[in-house]
């Protein structure tokens, strides 16, 4: 019979099922090398709270390419070191002007993806207008694709009708730029891509 005096609880969530020996002691050393302890460790036992099938396939013996699991495998080392309330991930949200169709969220169980379109991972807090930028310099701005038309919020009051378009700036980044027909068509940076 074993008398436990005191027993620290240490969960380890992951995001997907795993058989993987090798990555379940990465994840573990990471939560434990967190883990402040009052006393001495004697015994170290491990529960299985909940199981969930995990689907077979065949393994390569090539290298593969990034995958779903490469991602969930980040998100639950990062999970592990930092705690679960310590990540949070990007997702989307139901609207069409760009800095309200994103919110912040915990990381949970699972990873998600963003959508592949033609958004910058950068953009700006306020968009820049391109008259301060330019300021009298005889700059060229290549547009690469567009116009993108967004119109909408008319339901709350803040609504945006603009024209956007990916452009090369004088340094060379590819930005977004938009024209702003409630603004008399003014030019407006809005973000930068990676």
């Amino acid at each position: 019979m074993i008398v436990v005096e005191s027993a620290t609880e240490v969960r380890l969530n992951l995001s997907t099922p795993t058989r993987n020996a090798k990555d379940l002691l990465l994840f573990w050393g990471e939560r434990l090398s967190q883990q402040k302890l009052s006393a001495r460790v004697e015994a170290i036992m491990l529960k299985v709270i909940e199981t969930a099938r995990l689907d077979s396939r065949s393994l390569s013996l090539l290298q593969e390419k990034v995958s779903e699991k490469d991602d969930a495998n980040l998100m639950d080392r990062l999970r592990a070191r930092l705690g679960d309330s310590g990540v949070s991930i990007l997702q989307t949200h139901a609207d069409y002007r760009p800095e309200f169709a994103w919110k912040i969220r915990r990381a949970q169980s699972s990873v998600e993806s963003l959508p592949v379109a033609p958004r910058p991972i950068w953009l700006l807090n306020e968009p820049t207008s391109l008259a301060e930028i330019v300021d009298g310099k005889n700059s060229a701005w290549l547009l690469i694709d567009g116009p993108e038309r967004i119109e909408a919020g008319w339901w709350d009051g803040r609504k945006i009708c603009r024209d956007y378009y990916v452009a090369k700036n004088p340094q060379g980044q590819t930005v977004w730029i938009y024209r702003d027909w409630k603004r008399d068509g003014q030019w407006f940076l809005h973000g930068f891509f990676a």
